[in-house]
């Protein structure tokens, strides 16, 4: 009798292997994406942090120097000359206040990044 229950049961095993293989695969294949994705961000989030940095840059030389109403452009030599920016002031007022905007620009990798503040001088 034990002979014949373990002949009806010989295929059940190969489908409980199969089928734990394929468990394990997705799983597996899910903590890979995961992974991509964390990746992805810290990428992203070096970007921003490069800008915010270069950002401060430019506002730091407008203040120290000229003040005068026109755009500027130009690429940062630092990083690779992965960011450009651009610095636009103009008059609000007659001879008292000034608006700047800075921008900085990065389009490398598979995220754009722009980084924009507007302050008065």
């Amino acid at each position: 009798m034990l002979l014949i229950g373990k002949k009806r049961d010989k295929g059940f095993f190969l489908l409980e292997l199969i089928l734990g293989i394929g468990l394990v695969s997705f799983g597996l294949l899910s903590a890979l994406g995961s992974f991509a994705r964390g990746i992805a961000a810290k990428n992203a989030s070096e970007d921003y942090f490069k800008a915010g940095i270069l950002l401060e840059e430019n506002i730091y030389l407008v203040y120290n120097t000229d003040k005068t109403e026109r755009i500027r452009e130009g690429i940062f030599q630092a990083y690779n000359g992965d960011f450009s920016w651009r610095i636009s002031i103009r008059k609000i007022e007659k001879n008292s206040l000034s608006e700047a905007i800075f921008d900085v620009f990065s389009s490398h990798g598979r995220h754009d990044v722009k980084l924009t503040a507007v302050t008065y001088l």
